[in-house]
This record gives structure tokens, sequence and C-alpha cells, in this order.
């Protein structure tokens, strides 16, 4: 089903402010493990450093919308970017006695991408609406795709063109600085399209409320499947280095993949609506349950390579995801005018099973003691990818009072 939808002028400023956040992410998070691997080739020390910086994102998704309701939802942003800025120069000051300040670092980066991205989610409620929803997740993930696409191979060489470890990405640090101060300043044109009253958070009875939806339920445990693969990008890029020791592979691989990402997004979106995501879902989580299985054949860079390519052409039918879990709710509150105030709690209370998700994702690659084992590598893409599937499967079951996911083939 073709679609022609427009975006309004807040919803376009707020897709040039995403992409400037992603830019940042480019050149402060995609090779940040890689840095701490260089330093300590330690698997726990990577995943302590990501645990203390995910629980710290997710409890500042509680301060965040108190903020949020109270005074202005635009706040904890511009609060999240500045301390992200403090976290990238604490690195870059640091350099190889970072490893000795790990958890304290973590945590002001993990408070500022927190707080970022609580108002990132927030906006994403406010600005769309189930119409233009699939267009929109479409729209984010090509500017997210090509501002991780270039910038990511850019930063790679930056770095390998530099001698020295911590001069080379001393470098690519003071761009996520850029960035960064570009994402500040550019959050002022976003013009929210409605406001809060002046109210408190009330978590306790909102959150309940919201449990009791069926709906809301499956899209909560949905979501938290979906994330357990969250680290697979990670797991790829230190096989990349391992195998390559360089970081120019990671960044080529990036750019190939996320191309294509791009290119498949933008002919796939404008042919696909509402009455398409169970299709949709059904195949994505079947083709990234099947591709995955070349790299239980091989963990080469030609393997991986190649699992990368038919991961980013089949990209978009995973896409309903995203507008599922916001559609319910507005299916929750279609009938509730007191309830569109519960959306920052909804936010907080995704934010959670994102979170649960992710956790679970860090725990399994503890398993990964050694790099040279194939058979533990394969079992953990494995479980990776049957956890998508099974996200997928399950997110169909969600229904509204136009049509139910699951049924709406017959």
């Amino acid at each position: 089903m073709s679609t022609n939808i427009k975006f309004q002028q807040p919803l376009k400023a707020f897709l040039l402010t995403k992409f400037f956040a992603y830019s940042q992410a480019a050149f402060a998070q995609f090779l940040i493990n890689i840095y701490f691997w260089r330093i300590t080739q330690n698997i726990e020390f990577l995943v302590l450093f990501n645990t203390v910086f995910l629980v710290c994102h997710t409890l500042t998704y509680i301060p965040a919308g108190k903020i949020a309701k109270q005074y202005n939802r635009f706040l904890p942003m511009r609060l999240g970017v500045i301390l992200q800025l403090v976290y990238l120069f604490l690195i870059i000051y640091l350099k190889g006695n970072v490893v000795h300040f790990i958890i304290p670092i973590a945590v002001v980066g993990g408070i500022g991408h927190g707080g970022y991205w609580f108002s990132d989610n927030l906006l994403k409620l406010d600005l769309t609406n189930p119409d233009n929803r699939l267009r929109f997740a479409a729209s984010y993930q090509t500017i997210q795709s090509i501002a991780t696409s270039i910038f990511p191979l850019l930063a790679s060489v930056l770095v390998v063109t530099e001698v020295g470890v911590f001069n080379a990405y001393s470098r690519i640090f003071i761009l996520a600085i850029l960035f960064s101060l570009l994402v500040f300043f550019s959050s002022f044109f976003v013009s929210p399209k409605n406001k809060f009253n002046n109210e408190k958070l009330s978590l306790g009875p909102a959150l309940k409320e919201l449990w009791s939806d069926t709906n809301i339920k499956i899209a909560c445990f949905g979501t938290a499947l979906s994330y357990i693969s969250n680290m697979l990008p990670t797991l790829l890029g230190l096989l990349l280095f391992i195998s390559t020791g360089s970081e120019l592979s990671i960044g080529k691989y990036q750019f190939v993949t996320v191309l294509i990402v791009v290119i498949t997004n933008f002919l796939m979106s404008k042919y696909f609506s509402r009455r398409d995501y169970r299709r949709m879902l059904i195949w994505g989580g079947i083709t990234n349950f099947a591709i995955v299985f070349i790299l239980v054949a091989s963990q080469s860079y030609l393997a991986i390579l190649l699992y990368g390519i038919l991961n980013s052409m089949f990209s978009f039918l995973n896409s309903p995801s995203f507008p599922l879990a916001i559609d319910v709710f507005n299916m929750h509150c279609k009938d509730k005018a007191e309830c569109v105030e519960t959306r920052i709690e909804y936010v907080i209370l995704l934010e959670c099973f994102v979170c649960a998700g992710s956790l679970v994702s860090l725990g399994t690659l503890l398993l990964l003691q050694n790099f040279s084992n194939p058979h533990t590598i394969s079992i953990v893409v494995v479980s990776f990818a049957m956890s998508s599937l099974i996200a997928n499967l399950y997110l169909i079951r969600i229904k509204d009072q136009k049509y139910t996911l699951i049924d709406d083939l017959n």
C-alpha cells in the first residue's frame, strides 16, 4: 500500500536534531568499546562499563520525567547534552587512567545519555501519529543510517592515521563534542505540538492503570525481547577488530551495511502501511534468524560482511516494532482524555523493559571469555537472533479497534 505523508515543521526540526545526535554517537559511542578493549583486553571490563552506563541511563528517566512534567520537556535533553560534554572531556583528559575511574565515567555518561534520549522518546510520542509513524520510523532510520555510515568510517580513518591510541581517539571525541553542541542548539528549533500542564509525576497509579492494558503488556515484553540482541553490533565490531587488528575494517563494514539500510528504507517506506505490520514482523524475524547461521558457519571478515549486507537488506521488515510500541499507548488513551498526561509514565515504563532486555544481552557477552572459541560465539549469535524472532512473533498479538495484527490476513 503506497503512502504519501508529509511531515510538519516541528517534526522536520526534530529529525535534524536526531541527525546531530546520531552523528555525535558515531564519534562518541561507535568505537568506545574498541577503545576500552585496546586498553584492557578484558570483556568483563566492557560489560561493567556498559552495565553501569545502561542502568544510569534508565534510572535517569525518573527525574527526567519529573522535570518534563513540571517544567519543560526539553530541559532533560539539554541537561543531558551538557553531561555528555563533561563525559567526553573526562575521557580525553584521563587517557589511559580512565580505567581507574570507569564507574564514575560511566555514571556521568549514562545520566547524560538518559537525559537526552528521554526527551527524544517523549517527542516521538508528541510529534507523530498513527498515520505518519511508520514513515517517521523509516525516515529516522534513514538519517540514523546516513550519520552512522559516513561518520564511523571517518572516525575509523582518523584513528588509524594517527600515531598513538590516545591521540587518535582524542580526535574523534573532540568531533563528538562539536556535534553535542549542535544537538544542544538545534533543540531550540523544535516546537512541541502539545504542552503539559504543571503536574507531578505519578508513577504508581499511572503504571498500574497502564499495566491493566494487555496491549501495553505485549509491547513491553516484546520490546524487552527485541533488545536482548542489543549487543550484537558490539560483538561483531570486536570480532572484526580481533580478526583484522584495525578499526578501519569496522568503519568499512558499518559504511557498507548502513548504506544498504538507507537504500532499502527509501525504497520500501513508500509502499507499506499499518496494514502490513504483521507480514513485516513475521518475515523480518524469520529472515533475521535464517541469515545468522552465516555466523555459525564462520566468523571470518567475509562471513561477517555477508551477514551484515543481508541483515541490512531486510532491516526495514523490523521497522514496525517502534511504531507499535507507541501505537498501543494511543489506543489505550483513545477514549480517555486524561490518559494523555500519562505518556511520560509510559515512556519510563517502556524504557525499563529496554533496560531489562539490554542487561540480558550484556550478561550473554560474559560467555565470551575466549573469542577463539567459535562454538560459544555461535551460541551467542543464535540466541540473539532467536530473541528477535520471538519478539516479532509476540508483537503481532497486539490488537486495536480497527483490526487485529494476528488476524489481518483473514
